[in-house]
C-alpha cells in the first residue's frame, strides 16, 4: 500500500451541531457534510479542555492536561513524542499553518515541523497595533473613547499609528487571517511540498471575535467577562453572526478539498477535520470558551475520511481528541492498513485548572474542574468540594456511575499545577488580547 498523506484541520471553537447531520445547525456546512459521505462523522467526540491550549496539547501529545500541565499556569508545548516528530521520524515531510497565535513557534508548537507558519493579517505600517486600543471604544460614551484613541495615537509615532487607526477602523479587519486566505495559503504550501506529507492547519473564523459583530450594537462580554454580566445579549442575533462565519469557514474547507482532489491527493489520502472546543452561546449564560467543562464547549466536530480501500466504522463509545493523535500515528506508522479503528473506551475525560484568563471569579475552583463522558452519562465534578456540579441526565444511577468511576480512578484528585506562565513577546501579547485572552 503506498504511505497515505495525512492532512489534519482543526476548525477552531466550531460547535458541534453545526456539522452533526441530525442537527439543523449543520445546513450551515454542506461542504463538511459532503466530506462526511466520504468518510465517518464521530457523533460523540470530546476535546481534552474548553480552550485551545490544553486541546492542542492533548491532540499533539496523547496526554491529558493533567499528565501535561499544559493548559494551567503552562503554555509552552514541551510534551515527549510530539506527534509531528514521530510522523516525521517515518519520512513523512511535515507542514504546518496556523491563524490562533498561541499554536505557533512562540509556544513551541512547531516541533517537528519541517517548515510551521503563523498567519495574521499584516497592518500596512509597522508601528503598535491599535486594535486593542478600537477593541475599548464603547457605543454609550462615543465621545470619551475616540478621545481616548486619539490620545494613544498621538502619545507615539503618530503618522504610523493614525494610518494603522484608520485601516483598521474602515477594513472590520479581524485579528485573525480568515479561511479564504488561509485556505489560498494552504494550497501554496501543499502544492511546494512532497509525498508523503503531513499538513496541519488550525482556522480561526468560528472563534470570536465574528465579522458582523460590531453591527449588533450590542457590547457582546466574551469569556469571563461575560460571567455575572445583568446585560444579556440576545442568543438568536449572536448566532446568527456566528452561523456567517461559520458558513464563510465551511466555504474555504471546501476549497480545499476541491483543491486536494483536483491534484490527485485526495483519494489516498487520511484527512481529518475536527473542532478543539466548542463555543457556548448563551448556554449556561456564557459566552465564549474556556475555564467550564459544559458540553457546548468540549463536544467537538470530528471528520475522519480514510485512504481509498480502508474501512472504518463510527465507534459506538465517546471518542477523545486523544484518540485522533493515535489514529494518525496509526496511519503514518502502518505499511498494509486494512481497516481502522480506535480504541475502545469506558469514558472519556476533560479537565480544566480553573479559570484560564487573569479575571478571577470566586466561585470558580483554583484545584478545577474534571468531566466524565460515558456513552450514557455525563458529568462534572469540582475538584475542590469532591462533589458532582451537573450531571446528566440527573439520576441517581447516573450520579452512582460517575461517582463509582471517580473514585475507581481517582479522578477527584486535584489537576498537575507545575509550570509558570511564560512571558511573550508584545506582539504575540496583542495578537492574543484582540481575541478575548487578557
Amino acid at each position: 500500500m503506498q504511505v497515505p498523506d495525512i492532512f489534519l484541520l482543526v476548525l477552531d471553537s466550531l460547535r458541534y451541531d453545526y456539522v452533526d447531520p441530525d442537527c439543523n445547525e449543520s445546513s450551515n456546512t454542506p461542504n463538511l457534510q459532503r466530506l462526511i459521505n466520504d468518510g465517518i462523522y464521530f457523533n460523540e467526540t470530546y476535546s481534552t479542555g474548553s480552550w485551545t491550549v490544553p486541546a492542542h496539547g492533548s491532540l499533539f501529545s496523547d496526554t491529558l492536561p493533567s499528565e501535561s500541565g499544559i493548559g494551567g499556569e503552562k503554555r509552552i508545548f514541551d510534551c515527549k513524542n510530539p506527534l509531528a516528530e514521530r510522523i516525521r521520524s517515518r519520512g513523512y515531510q511535515t507542514i504546518g499553518i496556523s491563524a490562533n497565535p498561541w499554536i505557533t513557534k512562540d509556544f513551541e508548537y512547531d516541533r517537528g515541523f519541517d517548515r510551521f507558519s503563523g498567519c495574521f493579517p499584516d497592518l500596512p505600517f509597522n508601528s503598535n497595533d491599535p486594535r486593542k486600543e478600537i477593541k475599548k471604544i464603547d457605543t454609550k460614551s462615543f465621545s470619551r473613547s475616540y478621545l481616548e484613541l486619539a490620545k494613544w495615537i498621538f502619545s507615539d509615532n503618530r503618522l504610523n499609528r493614525f494610518g494603522n487607526s484608520i485601516y483598521s477602523l474602515l477594513s472590520d479587519q479581524l485579528p485573525y487571517m480568515n479561511a479564504e486566505q488561509l485556505t489560498d495559503r494552504a494550497i501554496e504550501e501543499i502544492d511546494n511540498s512532497s509525498s508523503p506529507r503531513f499538513f496541519f492547519a488550525n482556522y480561526m473564523d468560528a472563534h470570536e471575535p465574528y465579522t458582523e459583530e460590531s453591527r449588533l450594537n450590542e457590547n457582546i462580554a466574551w469569556n469571563l467577562e461575560s460571567v455575572g454580566v445583568s446585560s444579556q445579549p440576545d442568543p438568536e442575533n449572536v448566532s446568527g453572526i456566528y452561523a456567517n462565519d461559520v458558513r464563510f469557514l465551511d466555504q474555504a474547507i471546501g476549497t480545499f478539498i476541491d483543491h486536494l482532489k483536483n491534484a490527485g491527493l485526495y483519494k489516498d489520502s487520511l484527512l481529518v477535520v475536527l473542532g478543539d472546543h466548542g463555543q457556548a452561546l448563551g448556554e449556561h449564560d456564557y459566552w465564549g470558551h474556556g475555564t467550564f467543562l459544559y458540553k457546548p464547549l468540549i463536544k467537538i466536530p470530528a471528520i475522519v475520511k480514510p485512504p481509498a480501500g480502508e474501512d472504518m466504522s463510527e465507534p459506538e463509545y465517546p471518542v477523545s481528541i486523544i484518540d485522533i493523535y493515535e489514529l494518525i500515528d496509526k496511519v503514518s506508522d502502518s505499511i498494509d492498513l486494512h481497516s481502522l479503528s480506535l480504541p475502545s473506551r469506558e469514558y472519556v475525560v476533560a479537565e480544566s485548572f480553573g479559570t484560564h484568563e487573569s479575571k478571577e471569579i470566586d466561585w470558580v475552583p483554583d484545584e478545577g474542574y474534571r468531566a466524565i463522558i460515558t456513552n450514557d452519562c455525563f458529568g462534572i465534578l469540582n475538584l475542590k468540594t469532591k462533589e458532582i456540579e451537573l450531571i446528566d441526565p440527573d439520576t441517581d444511577s447516573a450520579r452512582k456511575k460517575i461517582n463509582g468511576i471517580a473514585s475507581r480512578d481517582n479522578l477527584m484528585d486535584e489537576l498537575m499545577t507545575e509550570g509558570q506562565v511564560e512571558k511573550v513577546d508584545d506582539a504575540v501579547s496583542e495578537r492574543l488580547e484582540q481575541l478575548g485572552y487578557k
